[in-house]
């Protein structure tokens, strides 16, 4: 069977089109895919960076409460002043253990655990004065 120039243009153009969709589709799933890997990588950073500050703020309160525990021993000393001045007198953190913390302490008590759960803005509590007045100068709702 004969086919005319048109029609076998046509079939050409069909082609074209659907081959020009089929890599519109491949380029658009790949950079959605690269956007992906990149925002996961972003988060990977994130939480690491979160993580290592929050180890090295947990590693002061440690720091910190050594001396508050050694601090509390000069309490007990028979001359407390004098046991102060000769804590004070050198470096306190001078000789603490190594990520070992005091008697009666620990990271338990220095981490902090915060839930916050999505507050919808109440119009009964924006009608009293307080609630207008944290609306209007610090532009709270509550």
């Amino acid at each position: 069977m004969y086919r005319t120039e048109n029609e076998v243009l046509r079939e050409r153009l069909d082609f074209a089109n659907a081959e020009l969709r089929r890599i519109d589709l491949e380029t658009a799933r790949a950079a959605i895919e690269r956007r992906e890997e990149l925002a996961a990588a972003e988060a990977a950073a994130q939480v690491a960076a979160q993580r290592a500050a929050e180890d090295e703020a947990l590693e002061e309160h440690r720091r910190n409460s050594w001396l508050n525990h050694r601090i509390d021993q000069c309490y007990s000393a028979a001359d407390p002043n004098a046991a102060f001045v000769a804590l004070m007198s050198r470096d306190p953190h001078a000789d603490l253990p190594v990520g070992v913390w005091p008697p009666g302490d620990g990271p338990e008590n220095h981490r902090a655990s915060v839930a916050a759960v999505a507050a919808m803005a109440d119009p009964k509590i924006e009608s009293t004065r307080l609630g207008a007045l944290l609306k209007e100068r610090l532009g709270v709702k509550i």
